[in-house]
Protein backbone atom coordinates (compact mmCIF):
# COMPACT_ATOMS: atom_id res chain seq x y z
CA UNK A 1 0.00 0.00 0.00
CA UNK A 2 2.74 2.04 0.77
CA UNK A 3 4.49 1.62 -2.19
CA UNK A 4 1.29 2.49 -4.28
CA UNK A 5 0.76 5.76 -2.90
CA UNK A 6 4.47 6.69 -3.07
CA UNK A 7 4.45 5.60 -6.97
CA UNK A 8 1.13 7.30 -7.16
CA UNK A 9 2.97 10.26 -5.37
CA UNK A 10 5.93 10.55 -7.73
CA UNK A 11 3.95 10.07 -10.86
CA UNK A 12 1.77 12.85 -9.73
CA UNK A 13 5.24 15.09 -9.07
CA UNK A 14 6.11 14.24 -12.26
CA UNK A 15 3.39 15.15 -14.38
CA UNK A 16 3.29 18.60 -12.55
CA UNK A 17 6.57 19.17 -13.13
CA UNK A 18 6.15 17.94 -17.15
CA UNK A 19 3.26 20.14 -17.36
CA UNK A 20 4.22 23.43 -15.85
CA UNK A 21 7.88 23.55 -17.15
CA UNK A 22 9.40 25.95 -19.53
CA UNK A 23 9.91 24.88 -22.99
CA UNK A 24 12.51 27.19 -24.88
CA UNK A 25 11.26 26.56 -28.77
CA UNK A 26 14.16 29.00 -29.99
CA UNK A 27 16.03 31.82 -28.82
CA UNK A 28 14.34 34.08 -26.63
CA UNK A 29 10.83 32.26 -27.61
CA UNK A 30 9.34 30.12 -24.64
CA UNK A 31 6.20 27.96 -24.30
CA UNK A 32 4.64 27.30 -20.28
CA UNK A 33 1.54 25.76 -19.63
CA UNK A 34 0.09 26.21 -22.80
CA UNK A 35 1.29 29.63 -23.10
CA UNK A 36 3.38 31.35 -25.56
CA UNK A 37 5.93 33.33 -24.55
CA UNK A 38 8.47 36.20 -26.29
CA UNK A 39 10.88 37.54 -24.83
CA UNK A 40 9.46 36.14 -21.66
CA UNK A 41 9.87 32.58 -19.59
CA UNK A 42 6.99 33.58 -17.84
CA UNK A 43 3.78 34.32 -20.26
CA UNK A 44 0.77 35.85 -18.18
CA UNK A 45 -1.41 35.37 -21.19
CA UNK A 46 -1.88 33.17 -23.79
CA UNK A 47 0.37 35.27 -25.92
CA UNK A 48 2.90 37.60 -23.67
CA UNK A 49 5.48 39.45 -25.33
CA UNK A 50 8.30 41.39 -24.04
CA UNK A 51 10.47 43.66 -25.61
CA UNK A 52 13.77 45.33 -24.74
CA UNK A 53 14.27 49.06 -25.09
CA UNK A 54 17.08 48.65 -27.18
CA UNK A 55 15.59 51.50 -29.61
CA UNK A 56 14.83 53.95 -27.15
CA UNK A 57 11.99 55.24 -28.30
CA UNK A 58 9.51 54.11 -31.20
CA UNK A 59 9.81 50.45 -30.48
CA UNK A 60 7.75 48.02 -32.77
CA UNK A 61 6.24 45.28 -30.66
CA UNK A 62 5.04 43.31 -33.40
CA UNK A 63 5.11 43.69 -37.07
CA UNK A 64 2.70 41.40 -39.50
CA UNK A 65 3.55 41.47 -43.45
CA UNK A 66 3.10 40.00 -46.20
CA UNK A 67 6.06 38.62 -47.64
CA UNK A 68 5.25 39.14 -51.23
CA UNK A 69 4.07 42.87 -50.45
CA UNK A 70 6.32 45.25 -49.46
CA UNK A 71 5.68 48.45 -47.99
CA UNK A 72 2.44 47.15 -46.23
CA UNK A 73 1.95 46.21 -42.67
CA UNK A 74 0.32 46.18 -39.65
CA UNK A 75 2.36 47.29 -36.35
CA UNK A 76 1.43 47.32 -32.66
CA UNK A 77 4.26 49.60 -31.01
CA UNK A 78 5.23 52.50 -28.03
CA UNK A 79 4.58 56.36 -29.97
CA UNK A 80 6.34 57.96 -26.98
CA UNK A 81 9.80 59.52 -27.89
CA UNK A 82 10.00 60.19 -23.93
CA UNK A 83 12.36 57.52 -22.45
CA UNK A 84 10.63 55.05 -19.81
CA UNK A 85 7.13 55.91 -21.03
CA UNK A 86 4.57 54.14 -23.00
CA UNK A 87 2.14 55.11 -25.34
CA UNK A 88 0.22 52.20 -27.51
CA UNK A 89 -0.16 52.68 -31.15
CA UNK A 90 -1.69 50.69 -33.85
CA UNK A 91 0.13 51.86 -37.26
CA UNK A 92 -0.71 50.90 -40.62
CA UNK A 93 0.72 51.58 -44.18
CA UNK A 94 -0.22 50.32 -47.53
CA UNK A 95 1.50 50.45 -50.82
CA UNK A 96 -1.54 51.20 -53.10
CA UNK A 97 -2.19 54.79 -53.75
CA UNK A 98 -6.26 53.69 -53.66
CA UNK A 99 -6.21 51.46 -50.44
CA UNK A 100 -6.46 52.88 -46.69
CA UNK A 101 -3.66 52.86 -44.39
CA UNK A 102 -5.66 51.38 -41.90
CA UNK A 103 -9.12 50.06 -41.77
CA UNK A 104 -11.06 49.18 -38.19
CA UNK A 105 -13.96 46.94 -39.25
CA UNK A 106 -17.61 46.05 -36.63
CA UNK A 107 -19.64 43.36 -37.77
CA UNK A 108 -23.25 42.38 -35.85
CA UNK A 109 -24.48 38.90 -37.25
CA UNK A 110 -28.66 40.57 -36.94
CA UNK A 111 -29.41 43.88 -38.15
CA UNK A 112 -33.01 46.04 -37.04
CA UNK A 113 -33.13 44.57 -33.11
CA UNK A 114 -33.07 48.37 -32.18
CA UNK A 115 -29.98 47.73 -29.85
CA UNK A 116 -28.30 50.57 -28.71
CA UNK A 117 -24.95 49.16 -28.47
CA UNK A 118 -22.93 50.66 -30.96
CA UNK A 119 -21.16 48.37 -34.06
CA UNK A 120 -17.59 50.03 -33.20
CA UNK A 121 -17.50 51.60 -29.22
CA UNK A 122 -14.59 53.73 -27.92
CA UNK A 123 -14.79 53.98 -24.34
CA UNK A 124 -12.45 56.17 -23.03
CA UNK A 125 -12.13 55.89 -19.08
CA UNK A 126 -9.74 56.20 -16.35
CA UNK A 127 -8.53 53.04 -13.88
CA UNK A 128 -7.74 53.25 -10.24
CA UNK A 129 -6.70 50.16 -10.14
CA UNK A 130 -9.92 49.06 -8.54
CA UNK A 131 -11.50 47.28 -11.29
CA UNK A 132 -14.77 47.15 -13.42
CA UNK A 133 -16.84 45.75 -10.66
CA UNK A 134 -15.90 47.66 -8.11
CA UNK A 135 -15.98 51.10 -9.03
CA UNK A 136 -12.67 51.55 -10.13
CA UNK A 137 -13.72 52.90 -13.41
CA UNK A 138 -14.13 56.95 -13.94
CA UNK A 139 -14.94 59.46 -16.74
CA UNK A 140 -11.85 61.18 -17.76
CA UNK A 141 -11.55 64.91 -17.09
CA UNK A 142 -10.16 67.71 -18.51
CA UNK A 143 -8.70 65.06 -21.41
CA UNK A 144 -10.10 65.23 -24.50
CA UNK A 145 -11.60 61.84 -25.57
CA UNK A 146 -11.18 61.27 -29.54
CA UNK A 147 -9.34 63.47 -32.23
CA UNK A 148 -8.24 63.41 -35.41
CA UNK A 149 -5.61 64.90 -37.00
CA UNK A 150 -3.13 65.27 -39.54
CA UNK A 151 1.03 65.70 -39.05
CA UNK A 152 3.64 66.87 -41.12
CA UNK A 153 7.09 66.99 -40.05
CA UNK A 154 8.94 70.11 -39.43
CA UNK A 155 5.31 72.11 -39.53
CA UNK A 156 3.80 70.03 -36.32
CA UNK A 157 -0.08 69.02 -35.99
CA UNK A 158 -3.48 69.94 -38.30
CA UNK A 159 -6.10 69.24 -36.09
CA UNK A 160 -9.14 67.97 -38.02
CA UNK A 161 -12.03 66.25 -35.60
CA UNK A 162 -12.36 66.43 -31.44
CA UNK A 163 -14.45 65.11 -28.56
CA UNK A 164 -13.94 66.79 -25.54
CA UNK A 165 -15.12 64.90 -21.90
CA UNK A 166 -17.71 67.24 -22.55
CA UNK A 167 -19.00 66.16 -25.63
CA UNK A 168 -18.17 69.62 -27.78
CA UNK A 169 -17.49 68.81 -30.97
CA UNK A 170 -14.53 70.59 -32.98
CA UNK A 171 -13.59 70.78 -36.22
CA UNK A 172 -10.92 72.19 -37.12
CA UNK A 173 -10.11 72.92 -33.52
CA UNK A 174 -8.95 70.80 -30.79
CA UNK A 175 -10.38 73.47 -28.13
CA UNK A 176 -14.34 73.69 -28.60
CA UNK A 177 -16.25 76.08 -26.95
CA UNK A 178 -19.30 74.63 -27.39
CA UNK A 179 -21.57 71.70 -28.57
CA UNK A 180 -20.17 72.29 -32.10
CA UNK A 181 -17.53 74.70 -33.00
CA UNK A 182 -16.03 74.93 -36.65
CA UNK A 183 -12.95 77.44 -37.44
CA UNK A 184 -11.73 77.63 -40.93
CA UNK A 185 -14.48 76.53 -43.12
CA UNK A 186 -18.35 76.73 -43.72
CA UNK A 187 -21.08 74.93 -43.01
CA UNK A 188 -22.97 74.09 -46.38
CA UNK A 189 -26.41 72.90 -46.61
CA UNK A 190 -26.92 71.92 -50.54
CA UNK A 191 -30.68 70.58 -49.98
CA UNK A 192 -32.81 73.47 -49.98
CA UNK A 193 -35.72 72.11 -47.87
CA UNK A 194 -33.70 71.51 -44.98
CA UNK A 195 -31.90 73.53 -42.76
CA UNK A 196 -31.70 74.23 -38.94
CA UNK A 197 -34.24 73.18 -36.78
CA UNK A 198 -34.59 75.22 -33.18
CA UNK A 199 -37.14 74.82 -30.95
CA UNK A 200 -39.21 77.83 -29.29
CA UNK A 201 -39.90 78.06 -25.07
CA UNK A 202 -42.92 77.08 -26.03
CA UNK A 203 -42.22 73.29 -26.93
CA UNK A 204 -42.41 73.97 -31.05
CA UNK A 205 -40.04 73.04 -33.15
CA UNK A 206 -39.32 75.15 -36.42
CA UNK A 207 -37.17 74.44 -39.31
CA UNK A 208 -35.26 77.70 -41.01
CA UNK A 209 -34.53 77.79 -44.29
CA UNK A 210 -33.38 80.76 -47.54
CA UNK A 211 -35.63 81.95 -49.76
CA UNK A 212 -34.35 83.22 -53.40
CA UNK A 213 -32.88 86.65 -51.60
CA UNK A 214 -31.07 84.85 -49.16
CA UNK A 215 -33.52 85.69 -45.79
CA UNK A 216 -34.16 83.14 -43.35
CA UNK A 217 -37.82 81.53 -42.62
CA UNK A 218 -39.29 79.50 -40.48
CA UNK A 219 -41.68 77.41 -40.48
CA UNK A 220 -43.24 74.82 -37.89
CA UNK A 221 -42.29 71.08 -37.90
CA UNK A 222 -43.15 68.11 -35.86
CA UNK A 223 -39.71 67.93 -33.32
CA UNK A 224 -37.55 65.49 -33.97
CA UNK A 225 -37.73 63.79 -31.10
CA UNK A 226 -41.85 63.74 -31.66
CA UNK A 227 -42.05 62.04 -34.81
CA UNK A 228 -41.86 58.48 -35.08
CA UNK A 229 -43.46 55.86 -37.18
CA UNK A 230 -44.03 53.37 -34.46
CA UNK A 231 -47.62 53.49 -33.31
CA UNK A 232 -46.22 52.02 -29.53
CA UNK A 233 -44.35 54.88 -29.35
CA UNK A 234 -46.54 57.51 -29.99
CA UNK A 235 -47.86 59.81 -27.35
CA UNK A 236 -50.89 58.40 -26.83
CA UNK A 237 -54.04 60.07 -24.74
CA UNK A 238 -57.23 58.46 -23.71
CA UNK A 239 -58.34 61.98 -23.69
CA UNK A 240 -58.61 62.23 -27.05
CA UNK A 241 -59.50 59.81 -29.92
CA UNK A 242 -59.27 60.02 -34.16
CA UNK A 243 -61.42 57.85 -36.36
CA UNK A 244 -61.63 56.24 -38.70
CA UNK A 245 -58.10 55.83 -39.22
CA UNK A 246 -57.69 54.58 -42.07
CA UNK A 247 -59.82 57.17 -43.49
CA UNK A 248 -59.98 58.49 -47.29
CA UNK A 249 -61.74 62.00 -46.66
CA UNK A 250 -62.44 63.07 -43.03
CA UNK A 251 -61.30 62.28 -39.68
CA UNK A 252 -63.14 63.39 -36.24
CA UNK A 253 -61.24 64.63 -33.20
CA UNK A 254 -62.69 63.62 -30.44
CA UNK A 255 -62.06 65.25 -26.65
CA UNK A 256 -63.26 62.72 -24.28
CA UNK A 257 -62.65 65.26 -21.19
CA UNK A 258 -64.51 67.80 -21.12
CA UNK A 259 -62.61 70.24 -19.30
CA UNK A 260 -60.27 70.39 -22.04
CA UNK A 261 -60.15 74.00 -23.39
CA UNK A 262 -58.55 75.91 -25.91
CA UNK A 263 -57.12 73.13 -27.90
CA UNK A 264 -55.20 72.95 -31.18
CA UNK A 265 -54.46 70.71 -33.98
CA UNK A 266 -51.69 69.88 -36.20
CA UNK A 267 -51.50 68.04 -39.19
CA UNK A 268 -47.45 66.81 -40.40
CA UNK A 269 -46.42 65.02 -43.20
CA UNK A 270 -43.48 62.40 -42.73
CA UNK A 271 -40.38 64.37 -43.38
CA UNK A 272 -41.84 67.00 -40.31
CA UNK A 273 -43.44 69.58 -42.41
CA UNK A 274 -47.01 70.83 -41.14
CA UNK A 275 -49.24 70.87 -43.71
CA UNK A 276 -52.09 72.38 -41.43
CA UNK A 277 -52.74 73.63 -37.65
CA UNK A 278 -55.70 74.97 -36.29
CA UNK A 279 -58.02 75.50 -32.86
CA UNK A 280 -60.14 72.82 -32.17
CA UNK A 281 -63.78 74.24 -31.54
CA UNK A 282 -65.59 71.29 -29.87
CA UNK A 283 -65.03 68.36 -28.54
CA UNK A 284 -65.74 66.21 -31.90
CA UNK A 285 -64.34 68.41 -34.57
CA UNK A 286 -64.42 67.35 -38.23
CA UNK A 287 -61.00 67.51 -40.60
CA UNK A 288 -60.80 67.09 -43.51
CA UNK A 289 -58.12 65.66 -45.34
CA UNK A 290 -59.49 64.68 -48.24
CA UNK A 291 -56.91 67.17 -49.81
CA UNK A 292 -53.77 64.84 -49.04
CA UNK A 293 -52.18 62.29 -51.10
CA UNK A 294 -52.16 58.95 -50.09
CA UNK A 295 -49.76 57.86 -47.45
CA UNK A 296 -48.87 58.27 -43.55
CA UNK A 297 -49.68 61.66 -41.62
CA UNK A 298 -48.98 62.42 -38.06
CA UNK A 299 -51.99 64.31 -35.93
CA UNK A 300 -50.78 66.42 -33.17
CA UNK A 301 -52.89 67.82 -30.37
CA UNK A 302 -51.52 70.58 -27.79
CA UNK A 303 -53.06 72.04 -24.71
CA UNK A 304 -53.67 75.36 -24.36
CA UNK A 305 -50.28 76.19 -23.02
CA UNK A 306 -48.43 74.56 -25.69
CA UNK A 307 -48.38 71.15 -24.32
CA UNK A 308 -48.52 67.91 -26.38
CA UNK A 309 -51.86 65.95 -25.35
CA UNK A 310 -51.43 63.30 -28.14
CA UNK A 311 -49.62 62.43 -31.44
CA UNK A 312 -51.56 59.99 -33.54
CA UNK A 313 -50.61 58.26 -36.52
CA UNK A 314 -53.25 58.51 -39.33
CA UNK A 315 -53.21 56.76 -42.62
CA UNK A 316 -54.70 58.65 -45.42
CA UNK A 317 -56.10 55.78 -48.13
Amino acid sequence: MKKSILSLTIITFMWITAYSQIDTISTNIYQKDGKLGIGTSNPISNVSILSDDIFGFYEKLLDLRINSISDSYIQFRNNTSTNNRFEPCIHGSTNFSERSGLVIMGNILEDGDNNDNAIINITPFVDNGLGWENGGYDYPTNRHYFRIRGHKSGVGDKYLFEIDQDGNIGIGTKTPNAKLEITDGDIYLSDNEKGIIMKSPDGQCWRGTLDNFGNLNFTQITCPEVFVTKTEELKSSNQVSIFPNPSENNVRINIENSELKKMKYSVFDVNGKMLEHGKIKNNNQLLDISSFDSGMYLIKINDKKGNIISTTKVIKK
